[in-house]
Parts: C-alpha cells; structure tokens; sequence
C-alpha cells in the first residue's frame, strides 16, 4: 500500500529543491568560465519549466482522485489525500508568480475560471 502522507512530502520538497538544485548544479559542474555564462543565463527558464512539470506530473497523480463524493478530511484517507496533492500542485502554480503575469484586465479565480473582471 502506498503511504500517501510519503508521496506528498517528496512532492514538497522536489517542489523546492529540483528547480533550484539542478541549474545549481550545472553550474557547479561546468569547469570553464566562459560556459558557466549559459547555465547562469538559463537558470530561470530551466527552474520555471522544471517548477511547473513537477506540479503537472504529481497533479496527474492526483487527477484519478477528483471524484464526487464526501471523504474524511485526513492525509491517511487515499482518496482525499490525492485530492490534496492535486489541489496543493495547482495552488503552487496558481500563486507561483513568475508564470502567471496577466496585464491589466483579466481575472483568474482560484479555481482557474479566467473572465474580464466586469
């Protein structure tokens, strides 16, 4: 059986430590200066993709819970804490400011609706 409260802290923590660690670690591993300018300047593109494919892959993992129905409300319930993997996975990319810069206008909801703000 797989322990869910396990599978939603790995989520967390790849969350914060792959998009950071892995241009990190490029740029460590590169021996010439003038190389290091190409993992330096492509660091926030290589963190914002890896950011948000991290999301959408645990959200998929969560996306078979999203099922009607009333469910205790505890990590130790399998249903439910899929269900709180997903939403937690599209709350991180809805708050992650850096993906979503809408001018002015539009308004996206928190349940991802997005209208005209009239």
């Amino acid at each position: 059986m797989i322990n869910f409260k396990h599978l939603i802290s790995i989520a967390i923590q790849a969350l914060v430590l792959v998009p950071v660690g892995v241009p990190g670690s490029a740029i460590a591993l590169v021996d010439s200066n003038i190389l290091q300018i190409f993992p330096i300047v492509l660091t926030p593109m290589i963190s914002l993709s890896l950011r948000t494919f991290i999301c959408i892959v645990f959200a998929r993992l969560g996306l078979k819970a999203v099922i009607p129905g009333k469910f205790p409300r505890s990590l130790d319930h399998a249903v439910y804490s899929l269900r709180w993997l997903y939403g937690t996975m599209w709350t991180a990319i809805y708050y992650f400011k850096p993906l979503l810069d809408f001018k002015a206008g539009p308004y996206l909801a928190n349940k991802a609706t997005i209208s005209t703000n009239m």
